[in-house]
C-alpha cells in the first residue's frame, strides 16, 4: 500500500528514502546558493550564522474591556519549550540546526524576553538546564524561577514570576501517580506531575494568587488518564487555595495534551457536565485499554519516544474484552461522578475571548472559541495548551459584562497564527527564523480586582 501523504505535506509514515530525498534537496538548495554567491563574487560562508530571529506576534486588545480601577494587571504566559532530552531526529526529520540547543536556547530566551511576561508557566524544561540556563536567563527579565518534577525525571515544570510584583508564599508538587480517584484508579504510573504555587502581591496587603502548571499524559490512548489527571489537578488546586484568602484567584496554565473537544477539557469546563457522544466513546475506549504490560516506572526510560515504542510493543494487540469494557465503563462513571463533585470548574481565557479579536481563527469544534492550534509539529498539529481560571460552580451571581469570571477580566491575548500562515511544507516546528519549539507560547494580560470588600 502506498505511503499516504498529508495534503501539501510529508508522508504520514516517514521512510528512509523520503528522509534521504529531503536531505538531498536541502543540500542542493545550499549548493545553489553558494554557486550564486560565487558567480556574483560574494564571499561564501560554508557555515552561515544561524538566524536567531523569530516570528513576533502582537498582543490583541479585547474590545470594550477596561481594567479595574483598583486592579492588578498581570501578563501570564504558558509555554512548552520542548525538552532537549526528548528530541530525536526521527521525530523532527526536517528541522536541521533549529534543534540544536546552542541556537534554540538563545531564541527561546530572546522570545520570552520580547514578550516580557510577569508570570510564566513552562513545561518540558530540562532538569540539567535549570541552574545553568533558565534561572539566569529568566532573572535577566526580573523573574524568579521555581522548578518541580517527578523524582529522577529529566524534565519538568517551571513557574517564574516578577519579583517586583510578587513574592513566593509556598509551593506544592501534585504527583498524579500517588493520588487516588475513588472508583477511577490510574491505569499505570505515568510520572506526570502538576505544580502549584501561592504568590503574594507586594503592592497589596492581603491580595495574591494561586498558580498551577502541568504537563499531562501524552499517549494517544490516554484520554481516560488525562481526564483523571485534570480532575486531580483541579481538586488539589481547590484544596491548596483554602490555605489563602478566599478572594485570591486560581489560574492553571499548561500543556494538557488534549484538544478543546476532548474529554479533559469538556469535563472540567462544562457545568452541568456535557460530553458529546464522540468524546464519551473515546473516554470509554481509553478506559478499557490495557497498559498493564508497559514497563514498570522504575525501569522506564524518561523519553516519550522510547516510552511510545515500549507501549506499542507491550500493549494489547487485540481489542478489549467484554470484561475490560465493563470495568472501563464503571471507571468512566466513577470519574464523571468525581467531576460532578468538584467545587470548581475551569474557564479558558482564550476560549472566552479569542473569538472577539480573531474570529477567523476559531476552532470549528470549540464550544466557546478556542484557536485552531498551539502545537505545530511534523506529525501532528492541534490545540494542547490553555490558560484556565477556576470558577466556583455554586456562585450563580452574574459577572460584569466584561468579566470572564468573578473579579477577572482579560485585557489582551497574544495572537495565534492561522494554519495558512505557517508556510509551505515542511513547516513542522521548531524552524529557523520562525518558532523555537514545536509548541507556541500563549499569553494573556489580565486584570484582577483587588477591591472585593
Amino acid at each position: 500500500m502506498a505511503n499516504e501523504k498529508r495534503k501539501g505535506g510529508p508522508p504520514v509514515e516517514l521512510t528512509p528514502e523520503y528522509i534521504a530525498e529531503q536531505r538531498a534537496l536541502r543540500e542542493a538548495r545550499k549548493k545553489a546558493k553558494r554557486e550564486a554567491k560565487a558567480a556574483k563574487g560574494e564571499p561564501i560562508d560554508d557555515q552561515p550564522a544561524f538566524d536567531l530571529s523569530f516570528v513576533k506576534r502582537p498582543m490583541l486588545d479585547i474590545p470594550d474591556t477596561a481594567p479595574y480601577a483598583s486592579g492588578l494587571n498581570v501578563k501570564i504566559m504558558t509555554y512548552n519549550a520542548l525538552a532537549q532530552c526528548l528530541i530525536r531526529r526521527k521525530l523532527f526529520p526536517e528541522n536541521g540546526n533549529a534543534l540544536k540547543w546552542k541556537w534554540r536556547g538563545r531564541v527561546l530566551a530572546n522570545e520570552i524576553s520580547h514578550y516580557s511576561p510577569d508570570i510564566i508557566c513552562m513545561q518540558e524544561i530540562d532538569s540539567d538546564k535549570i541552574d545553568s540556563f533558565w534561572k539566569p536567563e529568566l532573572a535577566k527579565i526580573g523573574l524568579e524561577t521555581h522548578f518541580m518534577t517527578f523524582p529522577g525525571k529529566r524534565h519538568g515544570n517551571i513557574i517564574a514570576f516578577n519579583t517586583r510584583m510578587f513574592s513566593l508564599v509556598t509551593q506544592r508538587l501534585v504527583n498524579y501517580d500517588e493520588i487516588e480517584t475513588p472508583g477511577a484508579d490510574k491505569q499505570f504510573n505515568t510520572r506526570n506531575t502538576g505544580m502549584l504555587v501561592a504568590l503574594k502581591a507586594k503592592e497589596y496587603e492581603d491580595f495574591g494568587l494561586v498558580l498551577g502548571t502541568s504537563h499531562m499524559f501524552w499517549h494517544p490512548m490516554g484520554s481516560f488518564e488525562r481526564t483523571r489527571q485534570l480532575a486531580v489537578f483541579v481538586d488539589k488546586a481547590t484544596e491548596f487555595k483554602t490555605h489563602f484568602p478566599n478572594h485570591w484567584p486560581v489560574l492553571l496554565a499548561g500543556d494538557y495534551n488534549s484538544e478543546c473537544f476532548d474529554t479533559p477539557y469538556l469535563c472540567a469546563s462544562t457545568h452541568p457536565l456535557q460530553l458529546t457522544q464522540d468524546a464519551l466513546d473515546i473516554l470509554h475506549n481509553s478506559a478499557a485499554h490495557s497498559f498493564a504490560k508497559v514497563k514498570p516506572e522504575e525501569e522506564e526510560e524518561d523519553d516519550e519516544e522510547e516510552a511510545e515504542e515500549a507501549a506499542d510493543t507491550n500493549e494489547q494487540t487485540e481489542g478489549p474484552s467484554e470484561e475490560d469494557r465493563k470495568q472501563g465503563a464503571q471507571k468512566v462513571e466513577s470519574l464523571l461522578f468525581f467531576y460532578r463533585s468538584l467545587e470548581m470548574q475551569t474557564v479558558s481565557l482564550y476560549g472566552e475571548r479569542y473569538k472577539t479579536v480573531h474570529p477567523e481563527n476559531v476552532h470549528p469544534k470549540s464550544l466557546n472559541g478556542e484557536p485552531f492550534f498551539s502545537n505545530w509539529a511534523h506529525a501532528w498539529r492541534g490545540l494542547l495548551d490553555y490558560i484556565f481560571v477556576l470558577k466556583s460552580k455554586s456562585d450563580t451571581t452574574p459577572n460584569l459584562r466584561d468579566e470572564i469570571a468573578k473579579n477577572i477580566k482579560v485585557l489582551q491575548l497574544l495572537r495565534i497564527p492561522e494554519p495558512s500562515e505557517m508556510g509551505d511544507e515542511p513547516s513542522g516546528q521548531p524552524r529557523e527564523g520562525q518558532y523555537p519549539s514545536d509548541h507556541l507560547c500563549l499569553m494573556a494580560k489580565i486584570s484582577l480586582n483587588t477591591n472585593q470588600s
